[in-house]
C-alpha cells in the first residue's frame, strides 16, 4: 500500500468471509467472462517496495514502452499511488507463446545503475490481470509441500559477497482458467469454449539473449537461440543478464495456460491468506475476543450488583446525611474547568470517526469494498467522513451547550478544522518528501483540489450546519443541579493519580486489538492484503465495549471517592491505550520492517503518530459517552432533594 493511501487506511484502523476454511468470496464482483483467443490486458501497476515505502511508476526504470494506455482511476486509487498502464504483453485466451519477444533496449551506464538501486531497494514490480494481481511463489519454511505466493516479482536479484547484479528480464505467465459448464454452448455461435481467469502467475527468469539477423532487429522475425518454442527458457548460471555495466537488454516472456478446478470464487484464497501464520491469525483473533467479552461481562455484572445495593441503600435512608457517590449529586454535573472546546471538538470528531469506520466496514462485508475494487476502501473512507461531519457539528454542539459555553462559534470551527487540519498536515508534508524522491504516489494538483474541495464545501458546511441545529435544540436535561460553589475535592489515593489511572486503563482497550492491529500494520507496511473486516468490525464492537466499560468502572470509583472531575477522565483513561499503540508501533519499527533510510522513517512515524491520534479520538469518546449515560443514569435513580 502507498504511502499516502495509509492516511486513510489508518482510519480504518481499517470481511465478508464465506468461511474460515473454506472459499474467501467477495461479493459484489461480477465474473468476466473469456471467449477462446480473445485478448487479455496484462496491465502494469507500479514498484513497490518494503524497505523504502516509496512506489513508483512502472515506466520509471527503462522498460519496454509500447503504447501507453493509462487507466482512469479513481479518487482512492490516486491516493494510493496506483497508476494503471499497459504493459506491452499480448496475451490472448489460451493461446501459449513461447520466449516471445517484447523488445530490445541498450541500457546505459545511468540506466544500468538505476535498476541496481532498485535491486538494491529490493523492489517489486506489480502487474493485474483480470483485476487479480500477479504472484510469485515462494518457499514455505513451516510447510515446504505447500509454498504461499507473494504479489509481484522483484527487479532483479545479486549473488555473492562481492554483489553481482542480474535483471529479471524473462517473465513466465501461468495463467490458470476455469470452464464454467453452464457457460458451453457449442450450438450458439461464440458460445463455446468460454472461461473465466482463476489464477495468475509469475515466474521471472534472468537470460542473456543470443539472436541472429541481417537486418533491423524485429521482434516479430528475429529467432533466438537461447530459448523457443523447443528449448524452453530457464534460469542457468553461465546465460543469466548482468547489470553490473552498461548492456544489451531482450525483453521476452512465456504464456503458458492451465485448466484448473478452482472456482471462480476461489480465486481469491491465495492472496487474502497471510502466509504460513495464518491459522495463527484465526485463533489470536477469536481468543482475545473471547477474553475481552469475559471480562466486559464480569465486570459489568459486578458493577450492577454493586450499584443496586447502593441505590436501594440510599433511597431507603433518604432522610440521613448523604454519604459515598451520592454525595456528589450537586457536583457530578460541574462543567470542567478548563478545554470546554476541545472537549466537545473531540467528542464532535471521535463520533464521526467510530461512524465513519463502522459504515465503511459494513459496505466492505456487503461487498462493496473488495480488493477487485482497488481504490473503493480509500474513497468510501473520504466519504463518509465528509458526510458525516453534519454529526459531528451536532454533538459537539450539544456538548458545548451542555457545560453552557458561549463561545459557540469557536468550538464549531474547532470541530471542523483541527482533525482535518491535522490530516491536511500530515499528507502535505509526506507529500513532499515522495514528490521529492520522485515517486508516483505524489499526489497531482487535480486531487490536491478534490479533497480541499471534499473539506471546505462539503464537510465544513455540513459540521455547520450540524452545530447550528445542535445548539437549536433544547439544553441537555441533567438529574440534578449544580451547586454555585464546586465543592472542595479531597485528597486522592495514590491509585488514582491521573498518570497512574491512564497507565492501567489504557491496556485493556490495546489488548483487544493488539492482534489485529498487527495484521493491520503488516498490510500497511509490509504490502499484504486485508481483507477480514467481519473481524475487524468484531474487534471495534469490543474495543468500544471494553472503553465503555472501563470508563464506567473507573468514574465510578471516581465518585466514590468523592472526586467530581469525572469528564476529562472518562476520556484520558481509556484514550490512554493511544500511548501503547505508539509504543507497539516503535517496537514494530525495528522488530518487523526493514525500513532504515530518512524519508521511510519520516513517512512511518508520521502515520503512526496519526494513528495514535485517530485511536486516542475513538477511545475517548466511546469512554465519555458510557460515562455520561451511566452518570445520568444512577443520579437519576435516587431521590435527592
Amino acid at each position: 500500500m502507498a504511502p499516502p493511501a495509509r492516511l486513510t487506511a489508518l482510519l480504518v484502523a481499517a470481511s465478508g468471509l464465506t468461511a474460515c476454511n473454506g472459499a474467501i468470496s467477495l461479493p459484489g464482483v461480477v465474473p468476466k467472462v473469456y471467449g477462446e483467443r480473445a485478448t487479455v490486458n496484462i496491465e502494469a501497476n507500479k514498484l513497490m517496495s518494503t524497505k523504502t515505502q516509496t512506489p513508483y511508476d512502472y515506466y520509471s526504470l527503462p522498460y519496454c514502452r509500447s503504447r501507453v494506455h493509462e487507466s482512469s482511476e479513481n479518487l482512492g486509487q490516486r491516493l494510493a499511488g496506483d497508476k494503471m498502464e499497459s504493459s506491452g504483453y499480448k496475451v490472448h485466451m489460451r493461446v501459449p507463446k513461447a520466449c516471445a519477444i517484447l523488445c530490445k533496449k541498450k541500457i546505459g551506464k545511468k540506466d544500468a545503475a538505476k535498476f541496481r538501486s532498485f535491486i538494491d531497494d529490493d523492489y517489486r514490480v506489480s502487474m493485474i490481470a483480470d483485476t487479480l494481481p500477479v504472484t510469485m511463489q515462494m518457499n514455505n519454511d513451516v510447510n515446504p509441500d505447500e509454498p504461499w505466493s507473494v504479489r509481484g516479482f522483484p527487479v532483479g536479484f545479486t549473488i555473492g559477497g562481492k554483489k553481482n547484479y542480474y535483471l529479471y528480464n524473462h517473465l513466465r505467465f501461468n495463467i490458470y482458467y476455469n470452464e464454467d459448464p453452464a457457460m458451453q454452448r457449442a450450438d450458439v455461435p461464440g458460445m463455446g469454449q468460454q472461461s473465466h481467469i482463476v489464477g495468475f502467475e509469475v515466474v521471472p527468469m534472468s537470460i542473456k539473449h543470443d539472436y541472429a539477423t541481417t537486418a533491423d532487429f524485429d521482434p516479430e522475425t528475429t529467432v533466438l537461440s537461447t530459448c523457443n518454442e523447443m528449448n524452453h527458457a530457464v534460469n542457468r548460471m553461465e546465460t543469466l543478464l548482468s547489470i553490473d555495466e552498461a548492456t544489451e537488454v531482450v525483453f521476452t516472456y512465456d504464456v503458458a495456460w492451465h485448466q484448473s478446478s478452482l472456482h471462480w470464487t476461489e480465486r481469491w484464497d491465495v492472496y487474502l491468506k497471510f502466509g504460513p501464520d495464518d491459522q495463527v491469525h484465526w485463533f489470536s483473533i477469536i481468543n482475545s475476543a473471547l477474553v475481552t467479552v469475559f471480562l466486559a461481562a464480569m465486570v459489568a455484572m459486578i458493577l450492577i450488583r454493586a450499584l443496586r445495593r447502593d441505590i436501594a441503600a440510599y433511597n431507603e435512608d433518604a432522610d440521613e446525611e448523604d454519604s459515598g457517590w451520592k454525595l456528589m449529586h450537586t457536583e457530578v454535573f460541574r462543567p470542567p474547568t478548563h478545554g470546554k472546546v476541545a472537549f466537545s471538538a473531540i467528542v464532535g470528531t471521535g463520533i464521526q470517526l467510530t461512524l465513519m469506520i463502522f459504515a465503511t466496514l459494513a459496505v466492505a462485508i456487503f461487498g462493496i469494498v473488495s480488493p477487485a475494487h482497488r481504490g473503493y476502501l480509500v474513497t468510501s473512507l473520504l466519504l463518509f467522513y465528509a458526510l458525516l461531519g453534519a454529526v459531528a457539528g451536532y454533538y459537539s454542539a450539544r456538548t458545548y451547550k451542555m457545560f453552557r459555553g458561549t463561545n459557540w462559534r469557536l468550538a464549531t470551527l474547532l470541530t471542523a478544522v483541527a482533525f482535518p487540519g491535522l490530516c491536511f498536515i500530515c499528507f502535505f508534508m509526506v507529500d513532499v518528501a515522495l514528490a521529492a524522491q520522485g515517486s508516483s504516489a505524489a499526489v497531482p494538483a487535480l486531487t490536491w483540489f478534490t479533497l480541499i474541495g471534499m473539506w471546505f464545501c462539503v464537510s465544513m458546511p455540513l459540521v455547520f450546519a450540524g452545530s447550528y441545529s445542535g445548539y437549536r435544540k433544547d439544553l441537555v436535561e441533567l438529574p440534578c443541579r449544580v451547586n454555585l460553589i464546586a465543592r472542595k475535592i479531597p485528597e486522592q489515593p495514590w491509585y488514582f493519580q491521573p498518570a497512574i489511572v491512564m497507565a492501567m486503563g489504557g491496556i485493556l482497550p490495546f489488548g483487544a486489538v493488539s492482534v489485529e492491529l498487527f495484521f493491520l500494520m503488516s498490510a500497511m507496511w509490509l504490502n499484504q492484503l486485508y481483507y477480514i473486516f467481519g473481524f475487524l468490525m468484531m474487534t471495534m464492537i469490543i474495543l468500544v465495549v471494553t472503553c465503555a466499560e472501563l470508563s464506567i468502572v473507573v468514574c465510578y470509583f471516581q465518585l466514590c471517592s468523592a472526586n467530581h472531575r469525572w469528564w476529562w477522565t472518562s476520556v484520558t483513561t481509556p484514550g490512554a491505550s493511544s500511548i501503547y499503540v505508539l509504543l507497539f508501533s516503535m517496537w514494530y519499527y525495528f522488530r518487523e520492517t526493514d525500513i532504515s533510510d530518512g524519508v521511510p522513517t519520516f513517512i512511518y512515524v508520521t502515520y503512526m503518530l496519526l494513528l495514535s491520534v485517530i485511536f486516542f479520538l475513538i477511545t475517548g469518546t466511546s469512554g465519555y459517552l458510557a460515562s455520561l449515560w451511566f452518570v445520568k443514569k444512577i443520579f437519576g435513580s435516587i431521590k435527592v432533594d
